[in-house]
């Protein structure tokens, strides 16, 4: 039963780490989004929020998926292979080769995806260090992305 307990907390604290990585991928991404060739100074992109507030909506609607099923699975693949080489090796090396393999199946997705990855091993490895994840905290982080997509697509309405 502990075992059962183990891999649903497991399971809860990586797909909370998919929703807010994924939430401040877009944020960032919005930045070099399709319209991002417009910002050459700060009152260009004040002048252009509206395209930010676009470039977020986009980048949220194509990599939620994305980040909940292919990033949850790799994370779950990485880190059960670090813990196999780490305890073959030693256990203080787990972070590194977990760290290594999330870089490696990012890759697949070039530099994008290697931004993924390293935003999703970092956001992983913050809620387990702190200890941040249940099921109610699921909830509320399943909802950051769906709250922040209506507010940019609010927002880009304002600004436009």
């Amino acid at each position: 039963m502990a075992l059962q307990k183990d891999i649903d907390y497991l399971i809860i604290r990586k797909l909370m780490s998919a929703s807010i990585a994924c939430s401040i991928y877009a944020l960032f991404l919005g930045f070099f989004g399709p319209y991002s060739d417009s910002y050459s100074s700060l009152n260009d992109f004040l002048v252009n929020l509206d395209s930010y507030f676009v470039s977020i909506q986009f980048f949220l609607i194509y990599s939620l998926p994305v980040f909940l099923i292919y990033g949850t699975i790799t994370s779950l693949i990485s880190d059960y292979i670090a813990r196999l080489i780490s305890k073959l090796t030693s256990n203080k090396i787990f972070v590194v080769f977990s760290g290594i393999l999330h870089l490696i199946f990012g890759f697949y997705f070039t530099w994008v995806g290697l931004l993924a990855a390293f935003l999703y091993f970092i956001t992983d490895l913050v809620l387990k260090k702190k200890g941040l994840y249940d099921l109610k905290k699921l909830r509320f982080s399943l909802m950051i992305p769906v709250i922040m997509f209506i507010s940019a697509m609010v927002l880009s309405h304002l600004f436009y």
